[in-house]
């Protein structure tokens, strides 16, 4: 049973994408009066997704924070983004909700859906229960074949605690399993009690009539735990000084930096200073709207104001010190899909990387990476819609444009013959003239060994000081090869030359030893190298054919597949696949397996490319160096 002493307390709506969580919580705002009218997604006049790039899209875009109070209870809810593109956002609620409702749709064949979000609640021991919403719209339904379907998703055993009571093809009320009850449904109103002969043993309802939220407002009230035992779950329990926790960054047009914070001991004043930080205003939030505040109590959400040194998952306290029993905050979800951005105008590049920085702190599940390879400033996310709205809000919040493109590839060339070559750079201007002439071998290493420059000048053929320009004017080369790529895997043996005791420098065996690889390495039999990476992919083993075919149409290359370690019913799949075809292999996995599939990967080598597509890269390059 919850305790119902424990102060405010906090919900956490969880759960897939268009399973109604928003709808769910203006019904919960409705029916505890803490709203006179129950806005809806479609009109655009919800408490929560009040962001322009929510409204425009008629979806969660970020977290909303709402609060009601039933029964005297004080409540706070958070309601979360249900793509699985966006799922921070709900990681990060969770771990401060006392209790998390996992919203699901009344159709078995998109239980599997919420399987990353059940997994997370069990993973981090966090105590949720089931609303399986839109129930008015599974006449058909068996709402025992969907908890069937559901418990395959779980690790916890799940109990069905109501049945609907099905009248001339429509849900009329619900059987109460655990009182025994029966209850017929009546719109915009209390369901009226009626009489049951006797039953056989998750909540049902349907947000948009406010069916079955009552029940979940009581089971909420008499169920979840409280704030104290909340706080003893996060290592908070028995401390000496007041603490708080982030667990949402915003950045406001108008209001700067807002903190938003669980408090988890004591109460904290509008002023005073936490972690070295002065908290400059605390405001409670309903929706967009905020309500100034003069402290903040134990079990409180609230935003503290303009901390700007503070972050998300950090833990704030008088002393700045954090208490070795709270457990290190889950790491962002890993990045699976990028765009290269560019400032649409010059002047704008500046201040780019500041805006996305901030974006960023709302959302750590976004990166943004500068490409060693190809020099790019690559925005990473979980998908094509993460990565647009991120760059929605750039304009909306910050006025700036961004152009995007895919990525490039981060090809290489190598060689597979040895040559001589011989370059000798003179020019005769007047004065002082300049003159180096080189003798190298350029010869293949093996695949790996990167660049390797060897000495074996003897004589004085070439003074000491100007090898090093050799070797400088030949490394600049190598930087764009005969197919216009990096070279890589080559050893080139400086042996013999000549100098003038006047006109040779340091530019003119620079140029030479340029020269020399310009005119050798075009003769040493070049060839495309692409990068590999080796991929895990993750999926429910329903889907591991398809990860095959998806693996087998991308030039992919099978390794195996096991159980995936903590994940009942799943596989991984492992396969060295290239590059080239990475940048949204994470859409058509998310096509093939319900929104769910994912994938971790890392570099693993270069390979040799050859034919049509190897082709096609070299001339699409040098295309574009053309323009």
């Amino acid at each position: 049973m919850g305790d119902n002493s424990a102060g405010p307390r906090c919900v956490a709506l969880v759960g897939p994408y268009l399973s109604g969580k928003t709808t769910l919580l203006e019904s919960l705002l409705f029916v505890s009066e803490a709203v006179g009218r129950r806005g809806t997604v479609k009109e655009g006049n919800t408490i929560g997704d009040s962001s322009p790039e929510a409204r425009a899209r008629q979806m969660s875009t970020e977290l909303s924070v709402a609060s009601y109070e039933y029964l005297g209870d004080p409540w706070t809810v958070l309601d979360t983004p249900g793509s699985i593109e966006i799922v921070q956002d709900a990681f990060n609620a969770a771990m401060v909700a006392d209790t998390a409702v996992v919203v699901v749709d009344p159709d078995p064949t998109k239980a599997m859906a919420a399987t990353p979000i059940f997994k997370f609640l069990d993973d981090h021991e966090i105590p949720h229960m089931v609303f399986i919403n839109k129930i008015d719209e599974a006449a058909e339904v068996s709402i025992n074949t969907v908890v069937t379907a559901l418990r395959e998703c779980s690790d916890r055993p799940l109990v069905l605690r109501q049945m609907p009571i099905r009248e001339g093809g429509e849900v009329t009320g619900y059987i109460d399993l655990a009182s025994e009850r029966a209850y017929a449904y009546k719109d915009g109103d209390a369901s009226e009690r009626i009489d049951i002969d006797e039953v056989i043993p998750v909540f049902i309802g349907a947000g948009l009539h406010d069916h079955g939220v009552r029940r979940l407002l009581k089971a909420l009230r008499h169920e979840s735990p409280g704030a104290t035992e909340s706080a003893k779950r996060m290592g908070f329990e028995g401390l000496s000084e007041p603490a708080a926790q982030v667990f949402k960054t915003y950045h406001m047009p108008h209001a700067g930096k807002q903190s938003v914070v669980r408090v988890w001991s004591g109460e904290i004043a509008d002023g005073a200073t936490l972690n070295g930080s002065r908290v400059s205003g605390i405001v409670s939030l309903q929706g967009h709207e905020t309500t100034k505040l003069s402290k903040a109590k134990a079990g409180e959400v609230v935003a503290f104001g303009r901390m700007d040194e503070v972050h998300t998952g950090e833990v704030l306290t008088p002393s700045g010190e954090r208490p070795g029993s709270v457990p290190d905050w889950p790491d962002p979800v890993a990045p699976l899909y990028a765009f290269a951005i560019t400032a649409e105008k010059r002047e704008d590049e500046v201040k780019l990387s500041g805006a996305i920085a901030k974006l960023i702190e709302e959302d750590p599940s976004l990166k943004l990476e500068q490409s060693r390879d190809t020099n790019e400033l690559l925005l990473w996310g979980q998908g094509e819609i993460h990565l647009a709205v991120a760059l929605e809000r750039l304009n909306s919040k910050y006025h700036l444009s961004v152009s995007r493109r895919k990525p490039q590839v981060a090809y290489k060339e190598t060689i597979k013959k040895t040559v001589d070559q011989h370059a000798r750079f003179k020019r005769q201007t007047g004065g002082h003239g300049q003159f180096g002439d080189v003798h190298v071998e350029i010869k293949p290493l093996q695949r790996g060994a990167g660049f390797e420059f060897i000495d074996n000048v003897v004589g004085g053929a070439i003074p000491r000081q100007f090898i090093p320009s050799v070797e400088t004017g030949i490394k600049e080369y190598m930087s764009e090869g005969p197919l216009g790529f990096p070279v890589v895997d080559v050893a080139v043996r400086l042996y013999d030359g000549q100098h003038h005791a006047v006109d040779s420098s340091d530019m003119a065996f620079k140029t030479a030893g340029r020269m020399a690889m310009s005119e050798g390495l075009p003769k040493c039999a070049p060839v495309l190298l692409e990068p590999i990476y080796h991929v895990k992919v993750s999926v429910p083993n329903e889907f591991t054919a398809a990860v095959q075919r998806i693996v087998s149409g991308r030039r992919g290359q099978i390794l195996g597949f096991d159980a995936r370690e903590g994940w009942k019913g799943w596989d991984t799949v492992e396969v060295n696949m290239p590059q080239s075809e990475l940048h949204d292999l994470i859409i058509e996995l998310r096509s093939q397996t319900q929104g769910i599939g994912t994938f971790d990967f890392e570099f693993d080598h270069l390979q040799e490319l050859t034919g049509r597509i190897a082709d096609d890269v070299v001339q699409s390059r040098q295309a574009d160096a053309a323009q």
